[in-house]
């Protein structure tokens, strides 16, 4: 989880392992209402459901990763309920 400030392992155990964290359902890019999906979070963070990246060659080019982090794949299109944030949810 990359966040701004301080990337100290401390801070980023100490922010994912709050032990409460609401959810906004802010949109899907599915008509069956399965995934994917983007939520916004109580702590202006985004949750994302999708599909689980699984391609050995996919994450050989990830960088950085951390214990605990997991990587998901979403259509493009889904980031503009990220944009509309507040809006009305299209379901």
């Amino acid at each position: 989880m990359c966040l701004s400030g301080d990337y100290s392992n401390e801070n980023i155990r100490a922010f994912s392992w709050r032990t409460s964290t609401r959810l906004t359902l802010l949109g899907s890019d599915s008509q069956s209402g399965r995934c994917p999906t983007l939520y916004a979070t109580d702590r202006d963070t985004y949750v994302v459901q999708g599909w689980t990246v699984t391609d050995p060659e996919a994450l050989g080019d990830l960088r950085d990763v951390l214990d605990g982090e997991s990587f998901v794949e979403i259509p493009k299109a889904l980031l503009r309920f990220a944009d509309a944030e507040g809006a009305e949810v299209d379901r």
